[in-house]
């Protein structure tokens, strides 16, 4: 922490006595103009940049024909409105139900979805280190969390594009029972948002990454009929 010299500090370096009542003034205007230089620098120095944003922050340029307003959001919805995320307006074009496009980025979004019974092939997915593993599959992993009913994995895939992928695991109480007492209806339900974009796209994609990631989520339970 900075210390400011308080006038008197000064005073014991120079000696007023010997001086005339004007350059005494002087002296004084002099010491005030340091001090308040001194203090308003240290000010300075205590207040990060990355807190002066202003709304210029919002607005990305693509490039020397397209800018993006982060703002300005739409929509997108699966099937059955099984999952939905939104993304920042005019940027992606749906491909089909579960894919979508941006020709200006380069970039694809990609939806997966999985359900699990216990009659099914036993390497499907069936609990969520399953689906982390699945996740992390042909993936450079770079970054990876995990809270109680999510997943969250990046990395570089196999043309050196980065991949960021946020999974949701739901594994409902099911007591709809089949044949010989066996369950025959879905236990686990996955569904899993990618998005895929060139390296050096890196530093937009970090501003509209958090926007489409926090607005996605899966309704499973339009799925699941008999699951309670």
């Amino acid at each position: 922490m900075q210390r400011h010299l308080p006038l008197t500090f000064w005073g014991q370096i120079i000696n007023l006595n010997s001086m005339p009542k004007k350059i005494h003034f002087i002296f004084y205007i002099l010491v005030i103009i340091l001090s308040f230089l001194n203090y308003a620098h240290s000010e300075i120095l205590k207040e990060p940049n990355f807190l002066k944003l202003s709304s210029s922050d919002t607005i990305i340029k693509i490039n020397k024909d397209l800018a993006v307003d982060l703002t300005k959001l739409e929509s997108f919805t699966g099937i059955n409105r099984l999952y939905s995320f939104n993304a920042p307006e005019g940027l992606y074009l749906s491909m089909n139900e579960k894919e979508y496009y941006s020709e200006s980025l380069q970039s694809n979004i990609i939806f997966y979805f999985t359900e699990t019974s216990q009659i099914d092939d036993p390497n499907s997915i069936w609990e969520k280190k399953d689906l982390i593993s699945k996740m992390k599959k042909n993936l450079k992993v770079t970054y990876a969390t995990e809270k109680n009913d999510w997943v969250v994995v990046s990395g570089f895939g196999k043309n050196s594009e980065i991949i960021y992928k946020k999974g949701f695991y739901f594994k409902p109480r099911d007591n709809h029972m089949g044949q010989n007492g066996r369950n025959t209806q879905p236990w686990c339900f996955t569904g899993v948002l990618e998005i895929r974009y060139p390296a050096d796209q890196q530093a937009i994609f970090d501003k509209i990454i958090p926007i489409i990631m926090k607005s996605f989520k899966c309704d499973f339970l339009s799925q699941c009929a008999n699951c309670f």
